[in-house]
């Protein structure tokens, strides 16, 4: 019984506030406690918030302080959690949140570690009840006109099919391109096919845009373009808040040269020193994370790498950014740096013996 009281303050909160997130919270609780009629109010409160992308929209705080779209998709995940329990109610709801999750997907997460938890939980939710193949199907994929390749379904079959290709010409900036599926064949068609479906594209830019209106400036520059091999190398990073209040946790991500060695004593007396927080290395990257900054807090540090290999080598471009709130993205352009080999010239006097 200690829990009713909770219940009934955080009922009165809820009908003073509009954030979104906590009245998914307060729906989701009620509905694990076998109380869905009483979440009916705030499901339907969700559902009127909910616009034509899918996104849930006005949610206001998050238990990690979550912006942007990390929180849109909290949010959005949490409300879906609630609609499945009233699935017939809430059908369109629930596939116009399922589709804005899915085409917010970047290489298997959804932004932070919170909002993909509550994302994936929310989509493997739904996969119970979206259904079966009902007949095996074979379904062909265009790009543009063309046919790139097909897809076989089971009749059953629920695990998920993958169809990969490369697109090998570039793509002209501003330009649309279409890629269409198909139902190309299909046995024992008794009624209309349900099929759920995402196109994930994976491209690289040389040097990436940073957002329109950044919270931060952020700079990474080499001290020189040229060193000798076994030298010390030095990069200059220099990162400031722009914002008029503290942050939460900032990451970023330092693209290594092939050539560049990292300095692992130098970067545990950036710990020591407060410039950074934590770091850890991952292949030819280096990612530096700040627990926050203070309101206009600036940092102006270097980073030491060695130079192990000569030639000349670029790095792709650097990022940083806020790791709750990801639209707030700053790219450092790429950088190059060239290693000349050291030559080592050995001189030896050769003994003379005079004969008496």
């Amino acid at each position: 019984n200690n829990y009713q009281t909770e219940f009934k303050y955080l009922q009165n909160q809820a009908k003073k506030t509009t954030d979104t997130y906590l009245i998914g919270l307060l729906a989701n609780t009620l509905i694990n406690l076998n109380g869905l009629h009483l979440a009916q109010n705030y499901l339907q409160t969700l559902a009127k918030n909910q616009e034509k992308s899918g996104k849930v929209a006005n949610g206001k705080t998050s238990i990690t302080n979550s912006r942007g779209m990390n929180l849109d998709l909290e949010v959005t995940a949490l409300a879906v959690l609630g609609w499945l329990k009233d699935s017939k109610n809430y059908a369109n709801n629930i596939l116009l949140a399922i589709n804005f999750m899915t085409c917010s997907s970047q290489l298997g997460q959804y932004g932070s570690t919170q909002a993909t938890i509550l994302c994936l939980l929310a989509l493997s939710e739904y996969s119970k009840i979206s259904g079966k193949m009902e007949s095996n199907s074979k379904f062909g994929i265009y790009l543009e006109q063309t046919k790139i390749g097909q897809m076989e379904l089971r009749k059953g079959q629920e695990e998920a099919e993958e169809f990969k290709c490369q697109i090998k010409k570039g793509i002209a900036v501003n330009k649309n391109i279409s890629i269409t599926l198909k139902l190309d064949e299909i046995k024992n068609k008794t009624k209309a096919v349900n099929l759920q479906y995402y196109v994930d594209l994976k491209y690289i830019s040389k040097n990436p845009i940073s957002c329109e209106k950044p919270n931060y400036s952020f700079q990474l520059t080499p001290t020189n373009v040229s060193y000798s091999l076994n030298e010390p190398v030095e990069l200059n990073l220099v990162l400031k808040n722009l914002r008029n209040e503290g942050t939460g946790m900032l990451v970023s991500i330092i693209r290594i040269p092939g050539g560049l060695g990292i300095n692992y004593e130098a970067l545990d007396n950036s710990k020591k020193d407060g410039n950074i927080s934590y770091y850890e290395v991952e292949k030819n990257q280096l990612i530096l994370y700040w627990r926050g900054l203070k309101a206009g807090q600036k940092l102006n540090f270097p980073l030491f790498f060695t130079a192990e290999h000569a030639g000349i080598f670029v790095a792709r471009a650097s990022k940083f950014y806020e790791y709750y709130c990801t639209e707030q993205t700053i790219w450092a352009p790429p950088y190059s740096i060239q290693i000349t080999p050291q030559i080592i010239i050995k001189l030896s006097k050769r003994l003379v013996t005079k004969k008496k």
